[in-house]
């Protein structure tokens, strides 16, 4: 359905409101102040530092979990994990040990599976998993293409 040119003049104020106006300025004031007023001490400082900002509207969220996050996801995004990977990559050179081929986006496959060694190793927290040293080993690793490695995933070259 199209909308007068008369019509969405009158949706576009309607949405905007009044937020240019002197009055529309003092509500927006007030409503930050409300906002503040209603935030305890230590949440100030969560809104006050920007990156943290997300933390704090993720708790305010109804489905916040308590900061609840994945042990593969702590171990994969520490600074270990970014080391081990960068150490295998200048081993073999940016070269996919699968085709042998340079490739511009490799990514580093676990020969012996991720999850295997950490239930072998019973890893619980990531200060288990910084302490596994089969976890951190290089020769554990290898550079794949991505078409090497979904293949080798799925269990059609070994």
């Amino acid at each position: 359905m199209q909308h007068s040119k008369k019509h969405k003049r009158k949706i576009s104020v309607a949405l905007t409101k009044f937020r240019n106006t002197v009055r529309g300025k003092k509500q927006q004031r007030e409503k930050s102040r409300k906002f503040w007023d209603n935030l305890s001490v230590q949440e100030r400082r969560l809104v006050g530092f920007g990156s943290n900002f997300n933390s704090f509207k993720r708790k305010r969220n109804g489905n916040w979990r308590g900061g609840i996050t994945p042990l593969n996801h702590l171990i994969r995004n520490c600074n270990f994990y970014y080391e081990w990977r960068k150490k295998i990559k200048q081993r073999d050179r940016g070269v996919c040990q699968g085709c042998f081929k340079m490739r511009k986006e490799n990514e580093i496959h676990h020969i012996k599976q991720f999850f295997i060694i950490r239930e072998e190793n019973n890893i619980k927290t990531l200060q288990d998993a910084l302490k596994c040293k089969e976890l951190w080993d290089v020769n554990n690793g290898a550079t794949l293409c991505k078409k090497c490695h979904y293949l080798t995933r799925h269990g059609y070259k070994k």
